[in-house]
């Protein structure tokens, strides 16, 4: 609330936002992507998707930006007792809601895949990958459905096996390091620099 009264305050004109949890959190945005114009960062360690939408009047709306990058999920994967079905709506009805009401105030959205991970159980990690897997293949449906932007982080940061995170990009398995986050910003660049060229918001794109 207090950096958003400053930003309001102040009539600052944001032009690029990233939404999400820690591993947007952690991500020195400015650094990679500051010559594109104003940025915000509004990644929350811990988030899950539904209190996204919670907070995106205040993070986001209010905010006016002209692109808002969105990321998140991870987190109500890993959440003890969590249920492929419930978890998926959840994720699913989320974005939704957001993509939605952004369009409403033309704020451009760009949706994120979801990245795969790795970790010491293999079993657990390769349910998790799995709903991961066809969480994306929702989200990018959903994207192509609603005319905006999806983002796939996924297909290039996956291993052999086409469904595990590739060891080089993180220390932990779920979070990025800067060799991760550079192959994002390889990705994500070129989409936001077209975005804010051209402003379109009538097509749908997937990368």
């Amino acid at each position: 609330d207090y950096g958003n009264e400053q930003l309001v305050s102040r009539n600052f004109p944001v032009d690029i936002e990233f939404i999400g949890d820690s591993i947007t959190h952690m991500w020195e945005v400015q650094s990679y992507f500051g010559h594109l114009g104003h940025i915000v960062n509004r990644g929350v360690s811990g988030d899950v998707a539904e209190i996204m939408v919670k907070r995106l009047e205040a993070d986001v709306v209010q905010l006016k930006p002209r692109i808002c990058v969105i990321l998140i999920g991870i987190n109500n994967i890993h959440a003890e007792g969590a249920q492929f079905n419930t978890v998926e709506e959840l994720i699913m009805t989320s974005y939704q809601q957001v993509l939605e009401r952004l369009c409403q105030i033309d704020i451009i959205p760009v949706v994120c895949s979801i990245m795969p991970i790795f970790g010491e159980n293999a079993a657990v990690t390769q349910m998790r990958n799995s709903w991961i897997l066809q969480i994306n293949q929702r989200l990018s449906e959903l994207c192509h459905s609603k005319a905006s932007v999806y983002v796939n982080y996924h297909e290039n940061m996956v291993d052999e096996d086409g469904c595990t995170l590739r060891r080089e990009f993180s220390w932990d398995g779920v979070h990025p390091h800067s060799v991760g986050y550079a192959c994002m910003a390889s990705i994500l660049e070129p989409v936001i620099a077209g975005l804010l060229k051209s402003d379109r918001k009538d097509e749908s794109h997937v990368v």
